[in-house]
């Protein structure tokens, strides 16, 4: 007599996303692990800017050392004290230049900081759209929902009792 376990035969089920795709059948690797990083980039930051000062100020005086070009890249961070700026050339030798002419220039009673430095790039997270189980482990609001986990502790859980206090508490129940 055969057991229920050894007639209990569990099919090759290929997922939905993987049957409808070409990228499976081409040998396509939808893994992006495997894709080479870019080198980081060498970029040149600007600190201690007045809140006085305006951003077409710091663009004219990188243009005036770029021979009137637009930078590459070009962004403004606002503090509360003073604000920072980070740009990229084409030309690194004008980079150099810029960080030589304009490092401790004053501008407005500061005195500005210039630096060069490497600007690495952020690791790309995973995406959840389309992988296995992504539409089940989510709540409406985009983020995971802990219903049906295994695993997860519950956060009301109680400490054990001690004999004493359920001793009182059946009492104070036989009593009402």
């Amino acid at each position: 007599m055969e057991t229920q376990g050894s007639r209990h035969h569990v099919t090759s089920y290929r997922r939905r996303d993987l049957r409808n795709s070409l990228e499976s059948r081409l040998g396509m690797e939808r893994d992006r692990r495997n894709v080479p990083t870019e080198p980081p980039k060498k970029r040149v930051k600007i600190k201690d800017i007045p809140l006085s000062v305006s951003d077409f100020t710091i663009e004219d005086l990188i243009k005036a050392s770029n021979d009137d070009t637009d930078p590459v890249y070009i962004k403004f961070y606002d503090n509360k004290e003073s604000r920072t700026c980070i740009f990229e050339l084409t030309d690194k030798g004008k980079m150099e230049s810029f960080v030589q002419h304009y490092n401790n220039h004053q501008l407005d009673d500061a005195l500005l900081q210039v630096e060069i430095f490497e600007q690495h790039r952020k690791p790309n997270r995973p995406k959840s759209h389309g992988s296995y189980g992504s539409h089940y482990n989510r709540s409406q609001h985009g983020r995971p929902s802990n219903s049906g986990r295994r695993g997860v502790a519950n956060k009301t859980k109680e400490k054990p009792k001690s004999i004493e206090d359920l001793d009182a508490e059946l009492d104070a129940y036989m009593k009402s």
